[in-house]
């Protein structure tokens, strides 16, 4: 749930942001930046020798997560949130669901079940 604020509100905070940068690239710097300054924050704080226990394989995979989130994935977010405002863009953003169950069945083996299915289709309907 605070997961689903903090993302929510962020759109919000980010549209308002975007009326004043000239190049939406710039914002994706900024929110870089921040994020980057709250992570070395908390890690500090919860457990920086955690660190050296991150496998290569686990190393690899969140290298991918840091280019596909930020640079790909936020750019383009922005750029929706930008042209088209918030209560349009984001929404489109529930597809992300679908996806991650689709990757999930092909890298990870995972079982789709029809349950599943369903609840990504209402997810996306905005049920």
């Amino acid at each position: 749930m605070i997961s689903a604020i903090a993302f929510g509100s962020g759109q919000v905070a980010i549209r308002i942001g975007l009326q004043g940068i000239k190049k939406v690239s710039s914002a994706n710097l900024v929110t870089l930046l921040s994020s980057l300054l709250v992570i070395l924050l908390l890690t500090a704080i919860l457990d920086m020798h955690s660190l050296r226990y991150i496998s290569f394989l686990g190393l690899i995979s969140f290298s991918i997560v840091g280019i596909l989130n930020f640079p790909l994935a936020r750019q383009f977010s922005y750029l929706g949130t930008r042209y088209i405002g918030v209560a349009r863009s984001y929404p489109l953003t529930s597809i992300h669901s679908l996806v991650a169950i689709i990757v999930a069945a092909i890298f990870l083996g995972e079982s789709v079940t029809p349950v599943m299915v369903l609840g990504v289709l209402l997810i996306i309907g905005g049920i």
